[in-house]
């Protein structure tokens, strides 16, 4: 069995970062996310490699969004708003929708920000005609018709930015760790169910992600299982992985200074 890398961080992101390359000494500056409801984090500039967890809850797999669901038959999985005021969709199996995964979630996010209907504060503004209020008089936006309409309303997106937050704020604290900008990145490798379907772009437009050159994004896949393979056909690989654990320094956000600070920047990002 692969070593585990610290507490929250297991063996399933050591084979992401074996499967990456993280064990390939190179002049690249990697950043390198699996996101999940734990989602681990490492950055390598140069020989040194730091790895963090940060408890981005579920919200990006569809859990405590209130038509949230993981991408099945009927999940909304994109979507984009038109500058006519109209909401285009496209759902999983192409069938009636029923619900928003992870990938639609972030898109909605994105785009609702991109039209003005969110402010800096991640709050609606009910003076646009895509805002309807609730019998509370709490806001939602219907993104589809029919008899049974989708929406997303002010508490999914207030998870949205709890989770987006969450990953941001990791993302800040090991770049500053090891104190590097944004534009030095040469790579930001991204692994995770959610993370095979996401727009990059939109995950830059909600501030989850910093602001780099999106083809500098690449979208692995399910890399640990990749990494998991590779370690069960080749000794060498197996190896590498345990050489790569033990040069791997792990950060705990609690007790890193100013973390709060950090997490409330990437709420507001």
């Amino acid at each position: 069995i692969p070593p585990v890398i610290a507490g929250f961080v297991g063996s399933d992101h050591l084979a992401f970062l074996l499967a990456a390359g993280f064990s390939e000494s190179s002049g690249k500056i990697s950043l390198g996310i699996d996101i999940g409801t734990n989602t681990e984090i490492a950055l390598k500039k140069e020989d040194q490699i730091v790895s963090v967890s940060t408890a981005s809850g579920p919200a990006f797999e569809g859990a405590h969004i209130k038509y949230g669901m993981r991408a099945a038959l009927g999940a909304i999985e994109h979507l984009y708003i038109c500058d006519s005021g109209t909401i285009e969709i496209d759902v999983i199996g192409a069938v009636e929708p029923v619900g928003i995964c992870g990938s639609g979630i972030l898109d909605a996010v994105a785009q609702m920000r991109l039209a003005g209907l969110l402010n800096s504060r991640g709050r609606m503004g009910k003076e646009s005609p895509l805002i309807q209020t609730d019998e509370d008089g709490s806001p939602y936006i219907k993104l589809s018709d029919g008899k049974n309409p989708v929406t997303l309303t002010q508490a999914d997106i207030d998870q949205v930015r709890l989770a987006k937050g969450a990953i941001r704020a990791g993302i800040d604290v090991l770049m500053d760790y090891l104190k590097v900008a944004p534009q030095e990145i040469n790579e930001v490798l991204i692994a995770g169910a959610f993370g095979s379907y996401m727009l990059p772009e939109h995950a830059i437009q909600i501030g989850m992600l910093p602001d780099v050159q999106l083809d500098r994004i690449h979208i692995l896949g399910n890399a640990a299982g990749t990494g998991a393979r590779l370690m069960l056909k080749s000794r060498r690989s197996r190896q590498k992985a345990i050489a790569l654990a033990k040069r791997i320094e792990y950060l705990e956000l609690t007790v890193y200074p100013d973390f709060p600070l950090f997490y409330a920047r990437g709420i507001q990002a």
